[in-house]
């Protein structure tokens, strides 16, 4: 018996692409990165739907720049502080720059603190909670700007 299967590949074709945006929708997702060899590409929420990018493999994942702002995401449920809860460290404020990975918030479950980091180099938008408040598992916390924004 002959193996009829077509042969894997890592192409996706144009006709994919909207079903892929559509999930991505259904999930609240913003942005999506997909690296093979050398070629990046991103899909990115804006105004007018998801966009698609382009950039070659070098391109460091901060150097995309949406149309309009990405929010920063419970991962889990928990309470969400703007401040940590025994007064140290300081936070960024709306109208900061901040760089991909930079500590934005906290998310607190009992007594774990877990990080909110930034997505991408950016300018910090509005805070989408109010510090303190319980917020559920893909809750949008924090707008964050990309690039010189």
């Amino acid at each position: 018996m002959t193996d009829t299967r077509p042969e894997p590949s890592n192409t996706i074709t144009a006709r994919a692409w909207p079903q892929i945006a559509a999930w991505l929708a259904a999930a609240d997702v913003d942005c999506i990165e997909i690296q093979t060899g050398a070629v990046v590409l991103r899909m990115v929420r804006g105004s007018q739907g998801y966009q698609l990018q382009t950039a070659g493999a070098s391109a460091s994942a901060t150097d995309f720049s949406p149309a309009s702002p990405l929010a920063v995401t419970a991962h889990v449920a928990g309470i969400f502080l703007t401040r940590h809860p025994a007064g140290g460290g300081k936070f960024p404020v709306q109208g900061d720059r901040v760089q991909s990975g930079e500590l934005l918030a906290l998310l607190q479950i009992g007594l774990v603190l877990i990080p909110l980091l930034a997505l991408v180099n950016g300018t910090l938008g509005r805070c989408l909670q109010s510090s303190g408040t319980q917020v559920g598992y893909g809750a949008r916390l924090i707008e964050l700007l990309a690039g010189d924004a």
